[in-house]
């Protein structure tokens, strides 16, 4: 996030921030979201927009510009401080060097083709999926880790036989019967011919704000923390 009437120099923030119209001082500050496509994971689109829609009217002097990345890559790039905070899906473990404050949870479902015999389920159980073939992200995204938490809890071997790093991707080879996927609710909105089951006592999909432990983010980025749903807790 960086202030449109700024002139950017690394290692300097500006303290306040300024309408358009008013020259304020030099300022470096960022922030990003992810994509799994995505909620921006995450990442996740609609939860990012809503915080872009309530924070641009308040300050029209700073320019929002969204950088889309997995989680890993995100957290760390914050912890080095070439972000001041982004928009995650929490690894499990946390992630030393930064902040993780919590601000929305998706619950995990089941998308399938529409020929899939659980298609027309209430519910399905972790269980019910054993021997499935599976559509998912790639090793190391949160939302992988995510999912072969939960399998692996509920004692369930898969197979994963497609790899993708994109939601559409992935929707589309579940409609076309390739495979099922186990996957944030939010999916559920994307146009797709998959459809979608609830998961009985299903696990949740974590979306959290990760700002670095060590150094204070700049005044934009300060200002988007101010809003009620992104403020960390102290």
């Amino acid at each position: 996030m960086k202030g449109r009437h700024c002139s950017p120099r690394r290692g300097t923030h500006s303290p306040t921030l300024s309408p358009p119209k008013t020259r304020s001082p030099r300022c470096r500050d960022c922030c990003a979201a992810p994509w799994w496509s995505a909620p921006c994971s995450a990442s996740a689109p609609s939860t990012c927009r809503r915080y872009w829609l309530a924070f641009t009217p308040a300050h029209p002097g700073i320019e929002i510009r969204l950088r889309q990345g997995g989680s890993t890559d995100l957290i760390e790039r914050v912890r080095t401080g070439d972000l001041d905070l982004a928009f995650v899906s929490a690894p499990p473990g946390g992630a030393p060097g930064v902040t993780l404050t919590p601000i929305a949870a998706e619950p995990i479902v089941l998308a399938c083709g529409s020929a899939h015999p659980l298609r027309n389920r209430d519910s399905v159980d972790l269980r019910d999926l054993q021997n499935e073939t599976f559509v998912d992200f790639s090793s190391g995204w949160i939302t992988r880790d995510v999912v072969d938490h939960a399998m692996a809890a509920a004692g369930v071997e898969r197979r994963v036989a497609f790899e993708v790093n994109d939601v559409h991707w992935l929707l589309d080879l579940v409609s076309h019967g390739l495979g099922i996927a186990v996957a944030p609710q939010v999916f559920a909105g994307k146009k797709t011919a998959a459809q979608f089951v609830p998961i009985i006592d299903a696990p949740h999909w974590p979306i959290e704000v990760a700002t670095s432990t060590d150094r204070h983010p700049g005044a934009a980025a300060k200002a988007l923390l101010s809003l009620d749903d992104v403020r960390p807790r102290s």
